[in-house]
């Protein structure tokens, strides 16, 4: 359902984008954008899906919203790189002597959530979510099925 669920609010800012479009960002626009990016901790939920619609649905322009979800994820990603970093010097046996494998696996998820990023921008600038809606949609349908 909630694949579903979020299908329709990225949907619906979709549409409501047509009818605004600035680049302004206020401080107050960015808390509620970080309101819209914490319902990603209900499972099916996208962060940059909701993210970038909650800028949608406060007037952002496609490239304004699109650049602060992906600038909203630094601290996050880098506070759960921190905390494994953490946990192998608390503990060097989880990676088993691997460091140059774990190295190795950094920089390539790196360089591709790079390209990724890059790619989405793009995208986004002469595109709608129709396709990630349409995808959603199909998933939700698809684990539905699976489920019964």
């Amino acid at each position: 359902m909630t694949l579903v669920i979020g299908s329709i609010i990225m949907y619906v800012a979709d549409r409501f984008l047509k009818k605004q479009n600035t680049k302004e960002l206020t401080l107050g626009k960015s808390i509620i954008i970080g309101f819209f990016q914490s319902l990603a901790l209900v499972p099916g939920m996208s962060r940059s899906g909701m993210s970038i619609s909650g800028g949608y649905f406060l007037g952002l322009s496609k490239e304004a919203a699109v650049r602060f979800s992906f600038l909203l994820s630094i601290p996050i990603i880098v506070g759960s790189g921190l905390i494994k970093v953490h946990d192998v010097v608390k503990d060097p046996s989880l990676i088993n002597g691997q460091f140059s494998v774990l190295l190795i696996g950094a920089t390539t998820a790196f360089i591709f959530g790079w390209f990724a990023i890059d790619f989405l921008l793009k995208y986004l600038k002469t595109n709608s979510f129709k396709v990630f809606v349409i995808y959603r949609i199909v998933l939700a349908i698809g684990l539905l099925i699976l489920v019964l």
